[in-house]
């Protein structure tokens, strides 16, 4: 199993009260070496113009400018960055894509996220589609940037977009093979990764339903005759003892900031954004569900859980946490290096 880590460029990932902190490039890339020093494999930049977990009217860094600058500050840990089709014109970021992949040698992924958040789409401009339609367009930019990071002259004609005679000059074929994440829980995700996708990136979920899910990536991949990654974002809370990591949580839960979860319930509503309807207020604490994961706890029971992940189908782990700097470290220090051995593992199982 693959782990990495979210680059917090919207400050934090919780909901909680006094945990808003602005974001910084100089913390932003303290945590990305504090990553590669420990031997995490990803650092997930993700892409917004309005601030997703505290709101809109809170700052939020700019996700390419922040992944270039990462690209050439670190050596060997893999850069991925989130963008939304219809943001930008695809020659536009398979060229940005290709310039980041030179600067970071070929360490550089681009994930493909379609958006919820209406007012982010009318504020740049940009037609706000149903679901239906904002994966249609993902399906076009995707085929888009693949034709287009072939070297060759490429002509596309769709609904949304159009090449004519395009060209993004490579001198060697393999400057184009740039790695492509598709984020998204339904069918249409599923999908538009099953037939061009390499890895396919979800929120945290339910084993059950987690098993499911993939279960039905599986059939679509084998109609398509390819494989994908799955990758899943966790929420880690790691600690001396289980008792340690459940008071942290309970606390965490405990000093929720209602208003801001209330807040998002409404922008959602006004989005028509069903996927996470029937989340509880503690769900909605962090970002991305990622307490379902339920990594919680000390060192043998967060092992423990990784290995069920791996088990249900999970390939990589995006992990956030509540203090990313330190909470980096420690979770480099006491894991991952025993997710490499074997002989610890059995101890532990």
């Amino acid at each position: 199993m693959e782990v990495g880590i979210w680059i917090p460029v919207y400050g934090g990932w919780l909901r909680i009260k006094n945990h808003r902190y602005p974001p910084s490039f100089t913390i932003c890339n303290e945590i990305a070496n504090r990553a590669e020093a420990y031997n995490y494999d990803y650092a997930y930049v993700s892409e917004n113009y309005l601030n997703v977990v505290y709101g809109q009217s809170h700052e939020v860094a700019d996700a390419w400018a922040y992944s270039a600058a990462l690209a050439a500050k670190t050596s060997t840990i893999n850069i991925v960055v989130a963008t939304k089709p219809g943001f930008h014109p695809p020659l536009s970021i398979a060229k940005m894509a290709q310039g980041i992949n030179h600067i970071s040698n070929k360490r550089f992924s681009v994930n493909v996220v379609c958006g919820w958040w209406k007012q982010e789409f009318t504020q740049c401009g940009i037609e706000y589609l149903d679901h239906k339609g904002r994966y249609q367009r993902a399906t076009e930019f995707t085929q888009c940037l693949k034709q287009l990071w072939t070297g060759t002259n490429t002509s596309f004609d769709g609904k949304y977009y159009s090449l004519q005679n395009a060209l993004i000059a490579m001198d060697e074929p393999s400057e184009g093979q740039i790695p492509i994440w598709v984020s998204g829980q339904s069918t249409n995700a599923q999908e538009l990764v099953a037939k061009f996708g390499d890895v396919f990136f979800i929120d945290s979920m339910p084993d059950k339903d987690l098993k499911e899910k993939i279960l039905q990536l599986r059939k679509l991949e084998r109609k398509y005759g390819r494989k994908v990654k799955v990758a899943m974002s966790v929420f880690v809370i790691l600690d001396e003892t289980d008792e340690k990591a459940e008071i942290k949580y309970k606390n965490i839960l405990l000093n929720r900031q209602q208003s801001s979860i209330e807040n998002f319930r409404k922008i959602m509503a006004e989005s028509g954004a069903t996927m996470w309807k029937e989340l509880s207020d503690e769900q909605m604490v962090d970002s991305n569900c990622g307490f379902d994961a339920s990594l919680i706890g000390s060192k043998s029971t967060i092992i423990r859980r990784l290995l069920k992940l791996k088990e249900c189908g999970v390939d990589i782990l995006l992990c956030q946490f509540e203090d990313m700097l330190e909470d980096t470290v420690f979770f480099g220090k006491t894991i991952l290096p025993q997710l490499g051995s074997t002989q610890t593992i059995n101890k532990i199982m």
